[in-house]
């Protein structure tokens, strides 16, 4: 996510529930003394103001503004997003991520796979 905020896009992050965004913020705040990512928590129903990076809940209407959408967490359902220009989904090796590719894949979704920094 700060190499979008530093490539100058404008970024929204979405997690499924406010505690996990809560923890999310304060990670942000925190996660390196050289450098910091401005941005903000809204809901998803809230304007997201000017910051460069939201952090989101809930509904997905107030990030109009925004070209990037980075999934901390499995959305319901992937056909709400393509309204946006790049969409990064953080999948892994855990159990819970097999088969997420392919769901991708079967909404229509180009999936390109960046490994690593």
């Amino acid at each position: 996510m700060e190499k979008l905020y530093l490539a100058g896009r404008r970024v929204a992050v979405w997690l499924a529930d406010e505690r996990k965004a809560q923890l999310f913020d304060q990670y942000l705040w925190t996660f390196a003394d050289e450098s910091f990512v401005p941005h903000s928590l809204v809901r998803g129903d809230q304007d997201g103001g000017e910051d460069p990076v939201i952090l989101i809940t809930g509904s997905l209407s107030g990030t109009s503004v925004v070209d990037v959408l980075v999934l901390l967490d499995v959305p319901d359902n992937l056909d709400g997003l393509r309204g946006f220009y790049e969409v990064h989904d953080l999948i892994t090796t855990a159990p819970e991520d097999v088969g997420r590719v392919e769901a991708w894949h079967g909404a229509g979704f180009e999936v390109t796979e960046v490994r690593g920094g």
